[in-house]
Formats: C-alpha cells, sequence, structure tokens
C-alpha cells in the first residue's frame, strides 16, 4: 500500500479540500533533497498525490513518511505514531462545543 493511497482509504467518499506536506522524517535514511520546497503552504490533492504516492512502512519503527493534515469539509487528518507503529488518523474539523457532564 503507498501513503497516498491509505490516505483516501481513511479519507473514503469525502473530497480532500487541501493538503499541508511537511518534509518527509526518516528514521533510517536522509529526506529527499526534493523535500526541501515542502513546508509553503496547502496544495491540492492533485499536486499532493504524485508527492505521497510511495511505499511505506506502517510497521513498528518509527515514522516514514511526510507530515502531512489533510482537510476534507468534516475531518482533519493526520499521521499518528503509536508505540512505534504509524497510521493515518483524524480529527472532526469542526469539533462540537465543550459540553460539561452534569453531576
Amino acid at each position: 500500500m503507498t501513503f497516498a493511497s491509505d490516505i483516501l482509504r481513511v479519507v473514503g467518499d469525502e473530497p480532500i479540500e487541501a493538503v499541508s506536506i511537511s518534509p518527509k522524517r526518516s528514521h533510517y535514511r536522509d529526506s529527499d533533497p526534493s523535500d526541501h520546497n515542502l513546508g509553503s503552504g496547502p496544495v491540492s490533492w492533485e499536486v499532493a498525490k504524485p508527492i505521497l504516492d510511495y511505499d511505506y512502512d506502517t510497521g513498528y519503527g518509527g515514522q516514514d513518511c511526510h507530515d502531512v493534515w489533510v482537510w476534507t469539509p468534516t475531518r482533519v487528518l493526520f499521521v499518528h505514531e503509536y508505540d512505534g507503529a504509524t497510521s493515518v488518523a483524524y480529527a472532526p474539523r469542526f469539533p462540537s462545543p465543550f459540553v460539561r457532564a452534569t453531576q
């Protein structure tokens, strides 16, 4: 599975409105010299997809992909790492107002 296809799997049927890409982090190799042009602001999925269309390891050993933030109409996706395993996670784009639990 490529990084781009994993993002699309999580996005599902929602359109991607924008993508922000930070230079690739890796515990195992140096970043690609072309990464130095990234991070200048959000881009469309059409621009981002070819950059993110590479095989990446979701297993243990640390993040081996770009840091990304992907905006859909209802969610913001990001790279999440837990106990050395990498995944694409998301949070609501517009969270509901905080509601206190009654005692």
